[in-house]
C-alpha cells in the first residue's frame, strides 16, 4: 500500500493551497485576493452542506457545540464550521497542513485543534454533533478508508450527523474498447487512477483517485447505529459519480 501521508506531506510543502483546490489560482504563493477566494469558497461549501442536512433533517441547526472536519487541510472548510460551533477538530494526515489551519484559524479569530488521525478522536471519547468530510476520501486507498470511515461514525454523537463526500463510480469515456452499451465503471479497491501526475519528475507525488463500494459504506453506518441514511449525488459534471452519505446517529 503505497504511503499517501508522504506524498501528501510533500505537496502541503510545495503547494499546499493548490493541493486542496487544484485551480492554477492557488498554486505558489497566494496573493491576498486569491487566499480570500480560497476561504470564500470554504464558507459556500458548509452553506450548502448545512442546506443538505437541514432539508433533510429540518430539525438540525446550528450553532453546534463539537464539529469534525476531516482532511482539513489548509482550514477551508474547518474555520467556517468552527464559527458554528464551540469546540472545531481538524483532521489532517499532513503535518504541515495541520499547521497551516491552525494559523488560518487563529488569522481569522476562532480558535480549532487538529490532530493527524481520526482514531486520535476515537481515544480521547471525542464526540462530534456535525462529522464531515469533502473531496477528502477519495484520495485515500479504500482498505485504508474503510477504517477511517469507521472511526469518523465513531465520533459521531447520539442524534449527531455525518456528511461524508465519497466517490463510487465513475461514467466510462473508453468507448474505443468498452461494449457502446457500457456506459459506468468501478474501479475495486486495488485500482487507483492517478491525476495531476508529473511523470517528468521522480519525486514528485501523485494525487490519486479511487472509487469505494457503496455497499460497504452504509455497512459502516448501520455499523455505527446511523440507520437513518440519505444518499444525495454531489452534482459534479466531471465523470467521477461522487456521493454525499448524509446519516444521522439514533438518540
Amino acid at each position: 500500500m503505497r504511503d499517501t501521508a508522504v506524498d501528501w506531506e510533500k505537496l502541503a510543502k510545495d503547494n499546499a493551497y493548490w493541493a486542496v483546490l487544484t485551480e492554477d489560482r492557488f498554486r505558489d504563493k497566494l496573493d491576498d485576493a486569491a487566499l480570500d477566494a480560497f476561504f470564500a469558497s470554504g464558507e459556500e461549501n458548509v452553506g450548502g452542506f448545512l442546506r443538505l442536512f437541514s432539508t433533510t433533517f429540518p430539525d438540525v441547526a446550528s450553532p453546534f457545540e463539537t464539529v469534525i472536519d476531516f482532511g482539513c487541510g489548509a482550514g477551508r472548510l474547518l474555520i467556517p464550521m468552527a464559527r458554528l460551533s464551540g469546540a472545531a477538530y481538524g483532521i489532517d494526515i499532513a503535518p504541515t497542513m495541520r499547521e497551516l489551519a491552525a494559523e488560518n484559524a487563529e488569522r481569522r479569530g476562532v480558535g480549532v485543534e487538529c490532530v493527524d488521525t481520526p482514531e486520535a478522536l476515537v481515544r480521547r471519547g471525542v464526540r462530534a454533533d456535525w462529522v464531515n468530510s469533502y473531496i477528502v476520501l477519495q484520495h485515500i486507498e479504500p482498505r485504508r478508508g474503510y477504517f477511517l470511515i469507521n472511526d469518523l461514525l465513531q465520533c459521531v454523537k447520539p442524534g449527531g450527523f455525518a456528511t461524508l463526500h465519497i466517490p463510487v463510480f465513475k461514467t466510462s469515456d473508453r468507448t474505443d474498447y468498452l461494449n457502446d452499451r457500457v456506459r459506468y465503471f468501478r474501479n475495486d479497491s486495488y485500482y487507483s487512477e492517478t491525476v495531476y501526475i508529473d511523470r517528468d519528475k521522480y519525486d514528485h507525488p501523485d494525487i490519486q483517485m479511487f472509487d469505494y463500494d457503496a455497499n460497504t459504506v452504509l455497512a459502516l453506518f448501520h455499523k455505527n447505529e446511523m440507520t437513518d441514511v440519505r444518499i444525495v449525488h454531489d452534482g459534479a459534471s466531471t465523470g467521477i459519480h461522487a456521493y454525499f452519505f448524509v446519516g444521522r446517529r439514533g438518540r
